[in-house]
């Protein structure tokens, strides 16, 4: 008879016989805790969404017709697009220094700029 004591990352089996154990076997368990998101990666990941949403907006909208929504975009068109240069090189680097996760927002952010940029080089 086997009685089962599950812990976090191991499985422990008590072999019985009658009221005496005669063996006890640990076998580790795979993990199956959720790839959790560093701060960093949350932070590449809003920022590859904030710059998309602005490159969207300026492709879309005339952002001249106001001076001050023309002057809000002067000042963030540079770092904008700094943003798509140096955003998906940082994701690519920490994607593949922290291996294959397909939960990874680094990965996210990636193809959210890759995405952003094939629909400016097709749609524009």
């Amino acid at each position: 008879m086997y009685v089962d004591l599950n812990n976090f990352n191991e499985k422990t089996c008590c072999i019985l016989s009658g009221d005496k154990i005669i063996g006890i076997m640990i076998t580790k368990q795979k993990d199956r805790r959720i790839y959790k998101n560093s701060m960093t990666a949350k932070l590449i990941f809003i920022l590859s969404i904030v710059a998309s949403a602005i490159w969207f907006v300026g492709r879309s909208i005339d952002v001249y017709q106001y001076a001050v929504t023309g002057a809000i975009f002067e000042m963030i068109w540079l770092p904008v697009l700094a943003s798509f240069v140096v955003v998906p090189i940082i994701a690519l680097l920490h994607f593949r220094k922290q291996g294959v996760h397909l939960s990874s927002f680094y990965l996210h952010a990636f193809l959210i700029i890759a995405i952003t940029a094939i629909i400016t080089l097709i749609k524009y």
